[in-house]
């Protein structure tokens, strides 16, 4: 099961802070067992996967988080240059 999360804070700066810590893996620590180990992997692991989006004015955000908003996802997606395309596409045939 997917889990959605919403994440808020008081202020631009706290709602970046939180961003940065989910989204960069755990340091590596030298070895004490091999159960921590395989939780740190775990962890790494699961920072990953994680798929976020931070929402939010781009002149406010962090620019260690400006990949994760929105506009930033957006304008870097497959769809964003095929859609381009089309319009140019459109636009040059009104012109004929």
């Amino acid at each position: 099961k997917q889990w959605r999360i919403l994440v808020c804070a008081p202020s631009n700066v706290a709602v970046d802070n939180i961003l940065e810590r989910l989204v960069t893996p755990t340091p590596s620590q030298p070895k004490k067992s091999t159960t921590n180990t395989k939780q740190k992997q775990q962890q790494q692991s699961r920072s990953k996967k994680l798929k976020v989006v931070r929402l939010g004015h781009p002149a406010r955000l962090s620019p260690a988080v400006l990949q994760h908003s929105l506009e930033a996802q957006v304008r870097n997606s497959d769809g964003t240059q095929l859609v381009s395309d089309c319009k140019k596409e459109l636009q040059d045939y009104i012109n004929l």
